[in-house]
């Protein structure tokens, strides 16, 4: 069992049932930005406790390694956060807010796909 991508899935559906406790249902279902964000969170710590498992699992035939799961979780947590294109305030605050998501969530994405690109030498 791997811990890392244990935590990483318990924290993020913890982060979706917190904001859902503290914000109400609107803070998930609000809008298209707080739908994707809760969404992808959600996914992702689906994802991450799949790859905790460390087993290798056959789909079609082929053999499919869960832990996997850890970079597809890590592209999924980079779209949650491109939900926040969404509420991005006006005026200069609002292009620091959109250049910092844009980053952050770019960088999850990045990370999760030249992991699974070095892992299959694909690179």
């Amino acid at each position: 069992m791997s811990r890392l991508n244990l935590l990483a899935g318990l924290l993020c559906l913890g982060g979706v049932a917190v904001l859902g406790i503290l914000y109400g249902q609107a803070s998930i279902t609000g809008g298209l930005g707080q739908t994707v964000f809760a969404g992808g969170l959600a996914l992702a710590g689906c994802l991450f406790l799949l790859a905790a498992t460390e087993r290798t699992t056959a789909l079609a035939g082929r053999r499919v390694d869960l832990q996997d799961c850890s970079g597809l979780g890590d592209i999924a947590v980079g779209v949650a956060v491109f939900g926040g294109f969404a509420t991005a305030p006006a005026g200069v605050e609002g292009v620091a807010y959109i250049v910092l998501v844009g980053i952050g969530g770019l960088s999850a994405v990045l990370f999760g796909l030249v992991g699974l690109a070095e892992k299959y030498d694909a690179l």
